[in-house]
């Protein structure tokens, strides 16, 4: 796995706990730093999340275009509106 994003400065785990934490329930990048800092003592910064979650964005960038793609060349599109 260390291909999937080589010379970052945190693991694969981080960088997902970070990024759910961030994109599922909504934290600011504040909190998920009281998170880490304080209570699981793994010193991360502002800058070094945004980062990463660059790097991330560029890595499932063509899978996302693919699927938009798939969308916009689709007879029907079906959404779900549940809330």
């Amino acid at each position: 796995m260390p291909d999937a994003l080589p010379n970052s400065t945190f693991g694969h785990r981080t960088t997902v706990l970070a990024a759910w934490f961030h994109y599922d329930p909504g934290l600011t990048t504040g909190r998920i730093l009281k998170v880490f800092n304080a209570h699981l003592h793994c010193k991360l910064t502002d800058g070094g999340l945004t980062e990463v979650w660059h790097r991330l964005a560029s890595i499932f960038d063509p899978w996302y275009q693919s699927i938009r793609d798939l969308c916009l060349k689709s007879g029907v599109l079906h959404a779900d509106e549940t809330g």
